[in-house]
């Protein structure tokens, strides 16, 4: 069972170059910074920007080089450029992207800036919410993730990998390579799991998956409370945030976790991992 395999970046960055790039975009519009925030917490290093116009942007850079990620989280800003680009011209309310260039040496940094969305945290307001309104969002999401399996890819695995040509031709394929990294992640930093066990079971169970031939989109995120923006008076929806764990498979996975049969096990272990 092989780990996913990513494919070479292009030119190189550094934060200078990262700069000067960021002010190339804002100068065309005639725009500065006059304050800039740097958001705790996150993966990747995100900095919100507050314009002379009196609009805001956000900055999202590569962690620092001195992060230990996982394989698949070295391409998550990657993928969040595809899917944001994919999704540009949907109804669904996404950041836009302003400007995105890519590393190409592990000491140099990647970046994405994209426009703010308003709102805040639905994680940070829910329990003062009603459960009218918290069914009303969760029916929102449910209709947005619904939107997102309508996009549809030839090859199957990670958007970043698909996008770079590198994807697999059948969901099994995918599925085991998304799981052998996973594992390989675990074992790397000495995480006691039955690998050995886990391995035998996929390989006797992976014919289960056979049965999926259409790659449709699922963001594993979009049911985060912290990825979703909405409005502290109406409690309307107002944004969705963090695409960088999307890819293409089965998109009926979240609903076949819950049937514990088969192929249903084996997606609860894929998704258990993902939303760690």
């Amino acid at each position: 069972m092989m780990g996913l395999r990513y494919p070479p970046l292009s030119p190189p960055l550094t934060p200078s170059n990262t700069h000067k790039a960021v002010q190339d975009v804002l100068s065309r519009a005639r725009l500065t910074v006059i304050h800039s925030e740097e958001l705790p917490n996150h993966l990747h290093q995100i900095t919100l920007l507050r314009l002379s116009d009196g609009s805001r942007l956000i900055l999202k850079t590569d962690p620092p080089p001195i992060s230990a990620l996982l394989r698949s989280e070295y391409t998550y800003l990657h993928a969040e450029a595809t899917i944001l680009e994919l999704l540009a011209t949907s109804s669904l309310t996404i950041p836009r992207i302003l400007r995105y260039e890519r590393k190409a040496h592990p000491l140099d940094s990647s970046f994405l800036l994209t426009t703010c969305l308003p709102g805040v945290y639905y994680s940070n307001v829910e329990e003062h919410l009603t459960k009218v309104q918290r069914k009303n969002i969760d029916r929102n999401i449910e209709s947005c993730s619904s939107n997102l399996g309508k996009y549809r890819s030839h090859t199957f695995g990670p958007a970043g990998l698909v996008k770079a040509g590198r994807g697999f031709k059948g969901w099994k394929e995918a599925f085991t390579a998304m799981l052998e990294s996973v594992m390989m992640d675990g074992e790397d930093i000495m995480v006691n799991l039955p690998y050995y066990q886990i391995r035998e079971a996929i390989s006797r169970w992976e014919s289960y998956l056979e049965a999926v031939t259409e790659a449709r989109l699922v963001v594993p995120d979009l049911r985060q409370k912290q990825n979703i923006l909405i409005d502290r008076r109406s409690a309307e929806v107002t944004g969705l945030l963090d695409f960088g764990k999307a890819f293409w498979g089965d998109v009926e996975m979240y609903d076949q976790r819950e049937d514990g049969n088969i192929k249903g096990l084996l997606y609860g272990l894929l998704l258990s991992c993902i939303d760690f």
